[in-house]
């Protein structure tokens, strides 16, 4: 099978910007090569599905045109790759990670712990088997990392929670391993959702995450102890007022995808939804709020 990598080169202080952007609109895990006066952001996608990802893709980053400095829309490079090649050009930048107190996202190729530092295992460890294949989401990005340190702090033993947009479904597994009694896993993208109930399966998770395509709250039929939404600004601020719908009193809206610069225009629109805010976290430029229905 062929593969299309899909590259831009871009200003080291945007190339997460620029990672998220990339990564959602083709579904696919990115990958940052640094360099000393701009960094490489690439994706790997079907070669089949490279014409419309690359569409997609500069479309995406049209709106942060002014701060790369391109002018118009930036031309994404299209180059074409063998499987293997494909493999190891990502797999290179997962390894083992530590998030919060107990969670381990590990991908399925390496052991955990390390062989060389068996010390890196603590007693309760959470560990996540994670083969993101063609979807988003290995734990590295900086608003994956806030959104499971928030549910950790949040999902208590049988608690229903919803991953919006759940790419590898990382977050879903995450409440799952946390002690949830069922979660409801949700994409838009049908390759995302396979990609989920392929790892939640891999995790003994099965019977607790269902996986579904769609978008927002559509397919709940109960009320949610937990709603996560690791998407973008946009989509995070059109989920807010269905989460407030849906979730039981003293239920949580846990929101990222979101530069930090927006925090003053996500608060205030939230807001309107009655929701109280209870948690603003931020890493590496990205924010994660948590909100509480009251």
């Amino acid at each position: 099978m062929h593969w299309a990598r899909l590259s831009l080169r871009c200003p080291s202080r945007w190339s997460e910007l620029v990672a998220d952007l990339l990564g959602a609109a083709t579904g696919a895990p990115p990958a940052v090569e640094p360099a000393p006066s701009a960094d490489t952001v690439s994706v790997y996608v079907p070669a089949e599905r490279a014409g419309r990802c690359r569409r997609a893709a500069e479309a995406a980053l049209a709106e942060i045109a002014p701060v790369l400095g391109t002018g118009g829309a930036p031309d994404v490079a299209v180059t074409l790759v063998d499987e293997e090649d494909w493999a190891e050009g990502w797999k290179q930048h997962f390894a083992p990670l530590r998030v919060g107190e107990r969670l381990v996202v590990k991908p399925t190729w390496a052991p955990w712990p390390p062989a060389n530092d068996p010390a890196q295992a603590r007693p309760g460890d959470l560990v996540i088997e994670l083969d993101p294949g063609m979807a988003f989401g290995t734990g590295t990005h900086p608003t994956t990392r806030l959104c499971l340190e928030a549910l950790e702090e949040c999902v208590r033993p049988g608690d229903l929670v919803v991953d919006v947009g759940c790419g590898s479904g990382i977050l879903s597994i995450a409440a799952a391993r946390l002690g949830a009694a069922w979660v409801l896993a949700v994409d838009n993208d049908p390759v995302a959702a396979r990609v989920c109930r392929a790892n939640a399966a891999a995790n003994g998770a099965a019977e607790v995450v269902r996986t579904v395509v769609g978008a927002g709250l559509s397919s709940l039929h109960a009320e949610p102890d937990a709603v996560v939404a690791n998407i973008l600004l946009r989509p995070v601020l059109a989920l807010a007022g269905e989460a407030a719908a849906a979730l039981r009193p003293g239920g949580r809206y846990i929101c990222s995808g979101v530069i930090e610069t927006d925090e003053p225009v996500l608060t205030a629109t939230i807001q309107e939804s009655r929701l109280r805010l209870l948690a603003n976290h931020t890493l590496e430029g990205w924010l994660c709020q948590t909100w509480e229905k009251p």
